[in-house]
């Protein structure tokens, strides 16, 4: 089994869009993940082998691509031929570049709040809604395939970017406050 040439859509036999069964898809990993296991050639020539660990290599960064709801953005963007380089988080509304603003200012005034627990707990809660958001936001833009559509999915990738930053960040100080 050779997965050259196929996009990540095509090797877990999923139609190309922004919604994806996660169930299905990790079901069809395993699947997949047990065929082209680098384990499984231990014994065969080493042309097979290294071909075993480039198959296993590109079935793993599919599955995380896929799984992931902005990097499954991203590269439906990249599959649309859509730059998403050239998509300006300058141009972003105001109103969302200063709630992005008030939330690093939250972030910041966790580690002096008198509850730091509830205070991450809290933010925790308003970027997951924020996300998911977005993700339904982004759904509805992919399933209209215009130019325009595309356009604003690129914008949404962007604040979702943020979004993403910000829990990694919000994680980070979880990690060293508890």
């Amino acid at each position: 089994m050779t997965f050259q040439h196929k996009n990540y859509y095509q090797i877990f036999d999923l139609p190309i869009s922004f919604e994806v069964d996660t169930a299905l898809l990790a079901n069809r990993y395993r699947e997949l993940q047990r065929v082209v296991h680098p384990d499984k050639f231990a014994n065969a020539g080493a042309q097979e082998r290294r071909l075993a660990v480039q198959q296993a290599t590109l079935l793993n960064d599919a599955f995380g691509v896929l799984k992931d709801p902005l990097q499954r953005a991203r590269y439906l963007l990249q599959l649309r031929e859509v730059d998403l380089a050239a998509v300006d988080a300058g141009q972003l509304e105001p109103a969302f570049l200063m709630e992005q603003m008030e939330l690093r200012e939250r972030l910041g005034g966790i580690r002096e709040a008198a509850d730091p627990a509830a205070g991450l707990a809290a933010l925790g809660e308003q970027l997951a809604s924020g996300r998911q958001t977005l993700v339904a936001a982004l759904t509805s833009c992919f399933s209209n395939a215009d130019p325009a559509s595309l356009q604003q999915a690129g914008e949404l990738v962007k604040k979702l970017q943020f979004m993403y930053r910000l829990q990694d960040e919000l994680d980070r100080l979880e990690e060293e406050l508890i």
